[in-house]
């Protein structure tokens, strides 16, 4: 059996430890799975999807002839019309295994394909893999068999990203940080950073210039694009994760955080619940004032947030590269027939 993984490569994870590509690479090294990577590339997609999608239809031809019965197939952005790698799926659906993980939050999903659309490209797959499980729950509602779809999360490499060995003393200011920007709600996220004042807060803004919605507010530091290890050290230096969304699946940067020992406070939204169990690695809040009454019990009671960052960490080492390296290699195994 040969493992053949089509990945696309963003511009922006290419080269770090939490993207999809650095995973491919990853299982091809330590996985004993025979593997083939696929590379795809994504820069200006948005604009040029159909010179994009004919080479994935040069991909499946090329496969078409190369793969055997026994191999496997797995596409890793699926249901994405950037990288539209369901044209494969289409094309090897009866040649081989064909498998492919979703990661985009439903809504997204929904302004990418109509509900018939999203039935019928699933259909081309053996099984669909996602990471967490409202979107489990999204596809089933969909109409696509509930044994089609399996939950998984979003893996995190601990070795990489590590906390650091001391912790902020107690009477310095708490130190926020807020990461990523896709279904971010900055509406909200302002609102948080003005009715606490006392706390200072770092705001990675990544590629999008967003700066002027914060101007005003003394106690927020801003960042554009930053490369990982710059990141790394923004968190390793802050002592909570502040997540303010509309929806999430498995996000790296959930992940990331609680590997970096931070204490997760997020919105109580789609599968965090997979990653942040409330009162024990993190918070959840409903609303605004929840969000800054978390923040505040936080920075009063330092003792308790020390206890939810080292179980933090532990909830990382529980999403580990390694872990799941050995359950990806199990489900791309051939399955025994039993009698």
């Amino acid at each position: 059996m040969k493992l053949y993984i089509v990945v696309a490569v963003w511009r922006n994870t290419k080269d770090n430890h939490a993207g999809m590509y650095y995973l491919a690479q990853q299982i091809k090294e330590r996985s004993e799975l025979s593997v083939k990577i696929i590379p795809t590339p994504t820069r200006g997609s948005r604009f040029l999807y159909w010179a994009y999608r004919a080479f994935n239809v040069l991909i499946g031809c090329w496969l078409l002839f190369t793969v055997r019965k026994n191999d496997v197939v797995f596409l890793m952005e699926y249901l994405l019309r950037e990288t539209e790698q369901s044209d494969i799926a289409r094309m090897l659906k009866g040649r081989c295994r064909v498998e492919g993980i979703a990661h985009l939050v439903p809504e997204r999903i929904d302004r990418e394909y109509p509900e018939d659309q999203i039935r019928r490209k699933a259909g081309y797959l053996s099984r669909l893999y996602v990471l967490g499980t409202s979107l489990r729950t999204y596809f089933v509602q969909k109409g696509i068999p509930v044994e089609k779809v399996m939950a998984t999360y979003h893996y995190v490499d601990t070795e990489y990203y590590t906390p650091l060995a001391e912790t902020g003393a107690e009477e310095t200011p708490l130190r926020v940080i807020c990461m990523g920007n896709m279904e971010r709600n900055y509406d909200d996220l302002i609102k948080i950073i003005s009715d606490c004042p006392e706390m200072q807060f770092i705001v990675c803004m990544g590629k999008n210039d967003i700066s002027s919605l914060f101007a005003g507010l003394g106690n927020v530091i801003l960042h554009g694009f930053l490369d990982e290890w710059q990141l790394l050290r923004f968190m390793q230096h802050s002592d909570v994760s502040l997540n303010v969304m509309k929806d999430t699946v498995g996000s790296n940067v959930i992940t990331t955080s609680l590997a970096c020992g931070l204490a997760v406070v997020a919105s109580n939204v789609g599968s965090i619940g997979d990653y942040i169990q409330d009162r024990k690695n993190g918070i959840l809040f409903n609303c605004n004032t929840e969000a800054v009454k978390a923040l505040r019990n936080l920075a009063r009671k330092r003792t308790e947030l020390f206890r939810m960052q080292t179980e933090a960490r532990r909830r990382a080492e529980e999403l580990g590269i390694d872990g799941f390296i050995r359950w990806f290699e199990n489900q791309m195994l051939p399955k025994r027939k039993t009698d």
